[in-house]
């Protein structure tokens, strides 16, 4: 089972669509490579229209978000093979350790509506 972090982060890389960009966070000048066709499971089309749709569902303060079932990354967008959506469901475990701290556990998952 994958986290939404790392569906999240695999949307947002472009490696997966076969570039690889070099500088990116440290650098103005961007260094691309040519497309690796053995890297690519998206393309350039897909790779673009989910950036626009992670902007659109991006949280803004005093914004309801546009997506119905959860306010998790592709919630509302998922469909199940029995053609409901998906809804994402976090659960967050807390305990009391003997030293006084205390241990939180959360994992979000994402089932049929």
């Amino acid at each position: 089972m994958w986290s939404n972090r790392q569906v999240e982060d695999i949307l947002k890389n472009r490696i997966y669509t076969g570039v690889y960009e070099l500088g990116k966070a440290t650098r103005k000048v961007r260094t691309i490579s040519p497309i690796m066709e053995h890297l690519r499971f998206l393309s350039d089309e897909e790779f673009f229209e989910v950036q626009e749709l992670i902007k659109k569902n991006r949280i803004i303060i005093g914004e309801k978000r546009p997506t119905m079932g959860g306010s998790r990354l592709l919630t509302g967008l998922l469909y199940c093979q029995c053609g409901k959506k998906f809804t994402s469901q976090t659960h967050t475990m807390k305990e009391e350790r003997q030293n006084g701290s205390t241990w939180c556990y959360e994992r979000t998952a994402f089932r049929c509506g």
